[in-house]
Formats: structure tokens, sequence, C-alpha cells
């Protein structure tokens, strides 16, 4: 099974979904990150791919979030 976490916090959250990540690999999954680009050298560090969110302002300032139908 593919399993993505996601995370948008602090260093607080993204270090239990790590520990989270490492044991469910070890179950054999496959496990994927998305979260903001400052945790990425950590989720690198343990070995696992990491696909980074845009900043806050780059969402929100996105034309599609604010259409009806793309949002």
């Amino acid at each position: 099974m593919h399993i993505v976490l996601v995370t948008i916090g602090s260093a607080g959250d993204l270090f239990p979904f790590l520990r989270m990540a490492l044991a469910l690999r070890a179950a054999g999954h496959r496990v994927s990150f998305l979260g903001p680009e400052q945790h990425g050298p950590f989720v690198d560090a343990a070995g696992l791919p990491f696909h980074g969110l845009p900043a806050d302002e780059a969402v929100l300032d996105h034309p599609d979030l604010w259409h009806p139908t793309r949002g």
C-alpha cells in the first residue's frame, strides 16, 4: 500500500509523523511525505520521498483557489 502523510505544522508535528512513517515502511508499506519545504531535509535524512507544498501566500494568491469549480 502507498501511504502519503501530510503535515503542515512545526517540527513538533513532523517528528511523530516521521516515526510513524518509518514504522509503516518497516511493515512493508510505501510511504511518501507532503509538507512545507523546511521539512524536506528531515524527511530526506530519514530516507523517505518528500514533496514540498507551496508557501501559504502562493496558495492563497493562486487564481484557481478562488475559481468556483477549480478552487
